[in-house]
This record gives C-alpha cells, structure tokens and sequence, in this order.
C-alpha cells in the first residue's frame, strides 16, 4: 500500500500538466459554454475544462506531451465563432515561496 502512495505522489509531481486561461469574446449562454467544451474535449490529452460564461473565459487543464497551446486555440477557432486570446499565466507560488519568500 505505501508503495502505491508512493508512485501515485510520484506520479503527481513529474506530470506535465499545464493549466492556461483563456478569454472568450462572444458567448452569451449556456450553449455556447456547450461547444467550447465539445471543441476542447474532442482533443485527446485534455485533463479538464471549465467554462465561465459570466467571465467570458475557460480554463484548460491538458498535458503538454500530448498538446501544446496553440494547438488547444487553433481547435478552438476552427470548431467554434468565438474568439479566443490566450491570458498571461499568474506564476504560481510554491510551498517554499509562500513560507519562506524564495
């Protein structure tokens, strides 16, 4: 069992998974939320995809071995009449950098 938990954590941590966000102009409800997650999940290496209407944006979690960005958009704008700009990535904090400022 430990050594499930083991690889599992291991697993984990050298996955390359990225996250990105990206704003979409021109939804306005629900089915529209509706094709851009079609579009999205109709690509294999897409981990998940969370649509926000209200926001105008989705996020976008796939594995960069599989998928790259540019690849994600131009299936986006092929699929859909929307249009799609990639948002600046937020460098995210670490466990270290939170606690000791590195």
């Amino acid at each position: 069992m430990k050594f499930l938990i083991i690889v599992t954590l291991f697993a984990f941590l050298l996955s390359d998974t990225i996250e990105r966000k990206f704003k979409i102009e021109g939804m306005t409800c629900g089915g529209c939320a509706n094709k851009v997650m079609s579009a999205v999940n109709s690509l294999d290496g897409i981990n998940s995809c969370d649509v926000n209407v209200d926001k105008g944006q989705t996020t976008i979690i796939f594995d960069s071995e599989k998928l790259t960005e540019e690849v994600i958009l131009a299936n986006l704008s092929d699929n859909t009449e929307f249009i799609y700009t990639a948002m600046k990535a937020k460098p995210k904090k670490g466990f270290f950098s939170r606690i000791f400022g590195w």
